[in-house]
């Protein structure tokens, strides 16, 4: 042993004894050489089974390994250091000391051992842990409150951090997010966008965006971000919070559809006047001359296919007039399950296509055009049918629904019915299917592509609402809201109208002259006398 360490031991051994903190002297070997009251009852041994012995008789391999680096840390730095250890008891129990070493030096400046002071701060260390427990907990608390997602993304991107609503919305479980890369839940198409948003985030401390995330089943879903930067033990981290944006996006995308709709009725509304009154000319002239001629002439054939060929471009103006104020519905109380068979039924007939009706028995009725929903009915119908060339089966529901405040479906809260109209056909590509309400809008070799966009905007102006799912390979399936009203169903007769033939003056007023002169010759051909009048003076 060292003189002057076995010296101090002698002349100190009782004041070290009386403090609490463990304390003890090393030679440069690691040997203890003095070792206070403390650091006996912390090892369990006597003062002869520790003096002369190194760290190694005491502590498993690693904890004596952690204090011979620290010991030599001091030696070779020459000078006081301090520094947190943890120590494992051999009941398990952890035990944390605040420990300070300094090198002891003799008389000529050479280092003759070390001195520690290890105080135990087990207890504070403890409430440490609690109380960030409990911070952590509170910030937990407080995220998975929130109305959106939260997550924290490290520095290599990485989510290190997330609240319910995240797990909820897109469809994980804790353990799944755990490690999750952010990038995995942003759409492809997305990627680009979201990674200079994380860019912008870390470099210039915000950052805010739409990002489509991808949910566990494959359904994108758009959200409105706001990234901040913040910084913990040194390092940096984004916090992400996003807001779905899911019916404000469906709203959106309604009022785009309103707008097209609205603007190409501007001009659908003239064209279909202006062409209207044309065709009414061309087929009242091909009706009197039909009658002035031999059903087996050749003429009276050629008569008949152009009056098929005009009554067809009548039907269009019907569809164009849809788009205008002329289309306006005029409603009535009625029963919706009737209009719906009958309009299949007819659209099917002679094809390979076959429907399966789901109709609850307690449907409600609404205040709707008739024609104009059959017209509906008609033409889904229609696409259903030449979505499976092949043959196959259209199901078709309808049910009574209650739209609340909180549905995704962006009507008014109220009572509805839902029909729904679900082939087996080739489905609609993801791409197109924002477009498939859009007029003029068609993936078909035949047609107008006005169907689609004819009943929506029937159903719109119902106060109703038409949704579309599909997938390639599986089907597509058409969702038709109309509200429903308290009214009882008033059956109306059937008017038979025809032709009268009689004798009288009728004044006919046009402001067009070519409508006018074809009305007076019909009602001349039916014994009237006319007259005829510009306007109203």
């Amino acid at each position: 042993m060292d003189k002057s360490l076995s010296d101090l031991t002698t002349h100190h051994q009782t004041l070290i004894d009386t403090i609490p903190d463990i304390i003890y002297f090393k030679d440069c070997e690691g040997r203890n050489m003095v070792v206070n009251k403390a650091y006996k009852d912390f090892v369990g041994l006597k003062e002869e089974e520790i003096i002369g012995k190194t760290d190694n008789h005491f502590f498993p391999p690693e904890l004596a390994a952690q204090c011979l680096e620290s010991d030599m840390k001091i030696f070779i730095e020459r000078k006081t250091l301090s520094f947190d250890e943890e120590f494992t008891l051999k009941d398990g129990k952890k035990v944390y000391f605040e420990t300070i070493k300094s090198p002891l030096f003799d008389e000529a400046g050479d280092i003759i051992g070390l001195v520690g002071v290890s105080r135990n701060i087990t207890e504070s260390k403890r409430a440490e842990e609690r109380r960030i427990s409990e911070q952590q907990r509170f910030t937990q608390d407080m995220t998975d409150n929130l109305p959106c997602i939260y997550y924290l993304i490290d520095i290599d991107g990485n989510i290190i951090a997330w609240n319910r609503k995240a797990l909820e919305l897109l469809g994980y479980s804790s353990e799944e997010m755990s490690g999750m890369s952010a990038m995995q839940l942003v759409a492809p198409d997305n990627k680009d966008y979201a990674i200079n948003k994380i860019m912008d985030g870390f470099n210039k401390g915000e950052s805010v965006g739409e990002v489509d995330l991808i949910t566990k089943d494959g359904v994108k879903k758009p959200f409105f971000f706001t990234c901040r930067s913040t910084y913990k033990d040194k390092n940096t981290y984004l916090v992400c919070m996003g807001l779905d944006i899911s019916e404000r996006k469906m709203m959106e995308n309604e009022m785009i559809k309103a707008q097209k709709l609205e603007s190409i009725g501007v001009l659908a509304g003239g064209l279909a006047h202006d062409f209207n009154n044309i065709l009414t000319a061309i087929i009242g002239n091909i009706s009197l001359s039909k009658n002035t001629s031999n059903p087996g002439d050749v003429l009276y054939r050629r008569l008949s296919d152009a009056e098929k060929a005009a009554l067809r471009a009548k039907d269009l103006t019907k569809q164009l007039l849809t788009f205008s104020r002329g289309g306006a519905p005029v409603k009535r109380v009625i029963s919706i399950i009737e209009i719906i068979k009958e309009s299949a039924d007819l659209v099917l007939r002679g094809s390979d296509v076959r429907c399966n009706y789901f109709m609850a028995d307690d449907i409600r009725p609404v205040e709707a055009d008739g024609g104009q929903i059959s017209q509906v009915i008609h033409n889904i119908i229609l696409n259903a049918d030449q979505a499976m060339p092949r043959g196959g089966i259209i199901n078709i529901r309808c049910e009574n629904v209650i739209i609340g405040s909180g549905d995704p479906i962006p009507l008014k809260s109220g009572k509805y019915i839902r029909i729904s109209i679900e082939d087996s056909g080739i489905g609609i590509q993801e791409e197109y299917i924002p477009k498939i309400f859009d007029p003029y809008f068609t993936t078909k070799q035949k047609g107008s592509g006005l169907g689609l966009a004819t009943a929506y905007s029937i159903v719109k102006r119902h106060d109703g609402l038409v949704t579309v799912e599909s997938k390639l390979g599986v089907g597509t399936t058409f969702n038709i809201y109309l509200p429903a009203t308290a009214k009882k169903v008033v059956l109306r007769s059937e008017d038979k109208s025809f032709p009268v033939f009689g004798k009288g003056k009728i004044l006919i007023m046009d402001d067009e002259e070519i409508v006018r002169k074809v009305a007076g010759e019909m009602l001349s051909y039916l014994g009237y006398r006319v007259e005829f009048a510009a306007e109203g003076r």
